[in-house]
């Protein structure tokens, strides 16, 4: 932890005890324990998150951590947690649409249409220029409106461009 986030939680009881009771069963995995101090301690409303269950809060963590969001969603997630205290993280990223897409067949279409549209950034990709890799990324998120996994994005258009 920085020092800025000792601070915070020095100043805050309410706070620290939440913050230990989220980050209790990550002991174990640094990662979650990083992204939990990274969400509730580095937002501008830290204690109105201790609104939210423990419970609900780890399990957005764990759904971070696994990828099946990404952290523009997980931001939207926490503010419909705050309005609906009694939904999972998971029920309102599935009612929302804002699980990350990771179904390859689901993300073909996307892909299509990106290497399609930006043939300039293919043949730069093909002549060895890589940051044309994170443009059409960029291009295929757009098309997803966000909602695809980046990593399994950056993973079939390379492959797709290298096989062609």
């Amino acid at each position: 932890m920085t020092d800025k986030e000792i601070a915070i939680l020095i100043d805050s009881p309410l706070l620290a005890e939440y913050y230990e009771s989220v980050v209790s069963t990550f002991s174990s995995d640094p990662k979650k324990t990083r992204l939990a101090t990274n969400y509730l301690l580095n937002n501008t409303d830290s204690l109105r998150l201790t609104k939210i269950s423990a419970d609900n809060f780890r399990e957005l963590i764990s759904m971070i951590a696994e990828g099946t969001v990404s952290s523009t969603s997980a931001r939207n997630i926490l503010m419909l947690m705050l309005k609906d205290r009694d939904s999972s993280p998971r029920d309102l990223a599935l009612k929302n649409d804002l699980s990350q897409k990771s179904d390859v067949s689901a993300l073909i279409p996307a892909i299509e249409t990106v290497i399609s549209a930006n043939l300039k950034a293919v043949l730069e990709y093909k002549s060895g220029k890589t940051a044309s890799l994170q443009f059409l990324i960029g291009q295929a998120m757009k098309v997803t409106k966000g909602s695809a996994n980046p990593e399994v994005l950056r993973k079939m258009i390379a492959e797709k461009l290298d096989k062609s």
